[in-house]
């Protein structure tokens, strides 16, 4: 098995937050299959039998059209993914994937081939890498794969997200080393994902991407065994990377923004039953200080779930690090039955005890939340926003135009904060004595 930790190649990404590039401007960027004449065209075959391994075919595609080329994936054929595949190496490449790629459900036999990652404890089985100016996109909108992670969640029912033991849930897909230099984008569009056994994709150490159109969905056929963990997009190490146009009823993050993002965002989308936008989360590995700057969320519906709107962090102590945050904008929101539409929290998956001791020491500057209306679900009473600050670091979060009616009947909503450097712009609660409140101190 392959061995691949992410920390060791983890840099901070430092720049100056830029507006979110709407698909006008990124008309001109994307590659398309008549911009270079001739092309080179692999049609990659199929054995259509689940016994057999497409993968040989696929990676022989890409070594062969993968320079210039166009590699295409038919309409109405499943290609099964019986092993680890490696995309690698679309340069100034067109990927037509009007086909369906679906991974086994032999666990033992996924589990035998998959690449692993000290991040977090993940793995993978499908790799998209070193791309240079790609479009990939399914013309007919069919295209996409399908993880069939029922197998694995039912048999992961019991074990921690964060401490998985000896079984793995692979991602759906990775992303790795797609750079995209000189205003030259790499444009993914119309894809479908279903049952992603784990995060549905982490895009790592790429810059200039766009995702446009993908509809992600995580659905269990048995109703006591739930999706695990099922984040429609996870970033790490990346610059300029933008989602727009999704839908995501997936039951976990809709997108996480993990350490090192610069001018991120997500815009134009719909996340149902999800953990809503994160930022985070960050701080978790001891010796690692993260960074993320310019993040964009814009015109954003969320139905039905724990948070819309979040940020997360570790606390500090010996086996923690530290973040620092800035430049995060949200608005334009609709909240739909949201338990907590605004979330910021600083004892990320942490006893209260441990978060007295060893307060976080990441900084969050410049967080605003603007014009985000709707709903809770009243499962937190009458909160709508729950502003958890590290305490001895500056914090500084505005909210304005909130107009979040409380699920519970109550026509007042309530605001909790702590350890704010400054006033938020709405009326404070004390969240120190509140349920999950553990460090005593200033509102703002």
């Amino acid at each position: 098995m392959l061995a691949h930790s992410l920390l060791a190649v983890g840099v901070s990404l430092l720049g100056v937050a830029q507006a979110m590039p709407s698909n006008a401007e990124l008309g001109h960027l994307i590659p398309r299959k008549n911009d270079w004449l001739p092309r080179k065209t692999c049609v990659v075959p199929s054995f259509n039998d689940p016994k057999q391994n497409d993968v040989p075919a696929i990676e022989k595609a890409f070594a062969e059209c993968g320079n210039g080329g166009v590699i295409h994936f038919s309409k109405g054929t499943t290609y099964h993914i019986n092993g680890l595949l490696r995309m690698k190496g679309c340069n100034h490449c067109v990927v037509e994937w009007d086909g369906l790629f679906l991974q086994s459900d032999d666990i033992d036999l996924i589990q035998a081939s998959q690449v692993f990652f000290t991040f977090q404890n993940k793995s993978t089985s499908i790799i998209f890498e070193d791309a240079f100016r790609a479009h990939v996109y399914s013309p007919s909108g069919t295209g996409g794969i399908d993880g069939q992670g029922q197998a694995w969640w039912i048999k992961n029912a019991n074990a921690s997200d964060l401490d998985p033991g000896t079984l793995r849930r692979p991602m759906l897909m990775y992303v790795l080393y797609s750079t995209w230099l000189n205003c030259h984008h790499v444009y993914v569009d119309r894809l479908k994902l279903n049952a992603s056994p784990n995060w549905n994709n982490l895009i790592a150490n790429s810059t200039y991407m766009t995702i446009d159109n993908f509809n992600i969905t995580a659905r269990a056929v048995n109703s006591t065994i739930k999706p695990k963990n099922t984040d429609g997009f996870d970033t790490l190490n990346v610059t300029n990377i933008w989602v727009n146009n999704l839908y995501f009823d997936g039951g976990d993050d809709c997108i996480a923004w993990k350490g090192n993002n610069t001018d991120v965002g997500i815009s134009n989308s719909v996340c149902i039953g999800s953990h809503g936008t994160s930022v985070g989360s960050l701080a978790q590995y001891a010796g690692i200080h993260d960074y993320v700057s310019g993040v964009k969320v814009k015109n954003v519906t969320f139905h039905g779930g724990n948070n819309a709107l979040r940020i997360k962090v570790w606390p500090a102590g010996p086996t923690h690090g530290s973040a620092y945050v800035e430049n995060v904008v949200f608005e334009d929101v609709v909240v739909d039955d949201i338990d907590t539409p605004i979330f910021v929290e600083s004892c990320y998956e942490s006893t209260t005890e441990e978060c007295v001791q060893d307060p976080s020491k990441s900084t969050l500057q410049d967080i605003t939340f603007r014009r985000v209306k709707g709903s809770s679900s009243g499962a937190k009473g009458s909160v709508v926003a729950d502003l958890r600050c590290p305490p001895s670091a500056g914090c500084t979060v505005y909210l304005e135009d909130i107009d979040i009616v409380p699920g519970n009947g109550n026509s007042t909503a309530t605001y909790l904060c702590q350890g704010l450097a400054a006033n938020p712009g709405v009326p404070c609660t004390d969240s120190s004595t509140a349920e999950g409140g553990y460090v005593a101190g200033r509102l703002f």
